[in-house]
Parts: structure tokens; C-alpha cells; sequence
């Protein structure tokens, strides 16, 4: 009698590079290569794909179309200027076999007031500008800025792809594009595009806060213990140039 072979999980892991890469992200990236290649994830098949110098959205929906045609099982993103910890696609693909559907890393802004990327939406009706804390309104949503007494598990309206599991079982209930950069009147990114539409087809988005997914920005890394230090040094810079434009 032969052995039943267990079909294995196909995962594509993708990059999409606008133009360049820093060589800390890439660096991260390899190290995400070598994570996925351990002896723990014996039960996957993954294929790896770079879409080099295509907007973001556009090419995300190319290679969704086609790993939806490949017969993908998942896909794992990762923005091209952020960087996850080596054990991040593990953590992620816990979370598709525990059935969730869309489950992103923390990331942080890479410009101030540098909050996180976990978006949710006001009440009806509130307006809040607040660039100490980081909670701005924008399309009527805001970036939490404090996620010290957040769950590990956090659930938002919309949140950045520093590094995220999207299963194809979500793709297939959201009728394409899946991403774009337009919606409600409004320009937005790819990322609250992607998170507008799932919710729509009530999907529940998630941030795990145990991947802390550091931002290049020009040229510090954005993260939790890096960004009170940029914060300072704006808020001196600004006091600085308003004394030099009153005197």
C-alpha cells in the first residue's frame, strides 16, 4: 500500500521594489528567506517573487491575479524599505493556520509624528488633530500611537504592510482590484485600499505586534525605540526655525 502524501501549503513571498533597496531591508529579507527554509516549515512550498520598478498597487494586483491562477494558498508581502524579524513568516503562517485571513506585522511611519501603522475609524462625527500623539485624522481614521496596552493580537480598521499574510481565501472574496490608491473621494495607499475592501467583505484585519517591523527612513531606522529620539529632535528643529522667522 503507498503512503498518502499530504499536499503541501503553497506560499508566495513577495517584494514589490518601487526603485530601489536599502541594504538593511534586504538584508532582513534574506534572513526571512533562510527562516522560510528551516526544517519547521517542512509542510509549505514557497516561491519567491521581486516585482522590480512598478507602482506598488499595480503590481500587487498583477501578482495576486496570478497566484490566484497558481493555485497559492497565501502570500507574504514585505514593503521593500522595512525590516521584520527573522522568526516573522513563522509567526504569520501560525496565524493562517489558525484560519485567520489577514494578519500584518507592526510598522511604524517613517516621517513624523512616526506612529504606528494601525489604523482605525472615528465614532461618526470626531475629528482629532493631535501631532504629539500622533492621532491625525485622515479619511476619517487614525494611527494609534501607543499600542503598550494593545493585545498581541490587535484588531484595526487598516493597517501598513511592513510584513503580512494575506490568504488567497481572502483575495477570492474581494472582487479586484484588490489594491489601489483611490476610494471614497480620496487618494489613500495600497495598504487601506486593500483593508477598505476586506472589511467590506467582512474580513477582520489584525496587526501582531510581536513582529516589530522597523522603517528605513532617510537614514535612521524607524521603531519603537528610535522614533521618541526624532520626535525630540523635530519638535527642536521647528521651535528652532519659528524663533529664526519671528526675529
Amino acid at each position: 500500500m503507498s503512503a498518502i502524501v499530504k499536499k503541501k501549503t503553497k506560499v508566495l513571498i513577495m517584494v514589490p521594489v518601487f526603485q530601489s533597496v536599502y541594504p538593511l531591508p534586504f538584508q532582513s529579507f534574506l534572513c526571512l528567506l533562510a527562516s522560510a527554509a528551516s526544517k519547521e516549515h517542512d509542510h509549505y512550498e514557497f516561491s519567491v517573487h521581486v516585482a522590480a520598478r512598478q507602482m506598488v498597487h499595480m503590481a500587487m494586483n498583477r501578482i495576486t491575479a496570478a497566484m490566484l491562477a497558481d493555485g497559492f494558498d497565501a502570500l507574504i508581502v514585505m514593503d521593500d524599505d522595512c525590516l521584520p524579524p527573522p522568526n516573522a513568516i513563522s509567526v504569520l503562517l501560525r496565524h493562517y493556520e489558525a484560519g485567520r485571513e489577514f494578519v500584518a506585522g507592526l510598522g511604524y511611519m517613517r516621517n513624523p509624528p512616526y506612529t504606528t501603522t494601525i489604523g482605525r475609524q472615528f465614532p461618526e462625527g470626531i475629528s482629532i488633530c493631535n501631532t504629539d500623539t500622533g492621532e491625525t485624522k485622515l479619511a476619517g481614521f487614525h494611527w494609534i500611537d501607543d499600542v503598550s496596552q494593545e493585545p498581541d493580537l490587535i484588531p484595526c480598521d487598516f493597517c501598513g504592510l511592513p510584513i503580512a499574510m494575506i490568504a488567497a481565501s481572502a483575495f477570492r472574496k474581494i472582487e479586484a482590484p484588490w489594491f489601489g490608491t483611490f476610494i471614497d473621494g480620496g487618494d489613500c495607499t495600497h495598504d487601506v485600499y486593500f483593508a477598505h475592501k476586506a472589511r467590506a467583505v467582512g474580513i477582520q484585519p489584525y496587526v501582531d505586534k510581536t513582529i516589530p517591523s522597523g522603517h528605513q527612513a532617510d537614514p535612521p531606522i524607524i521603531n519603537q525605540d528610535s522614533r521618541d529620539f526624532n520626535r525630540a529632535a523635530v519638535r527642536a528643529f521647528t521651535a528652532t526655525r519659528n524663533q529664526a522667522v519671528t526675529e
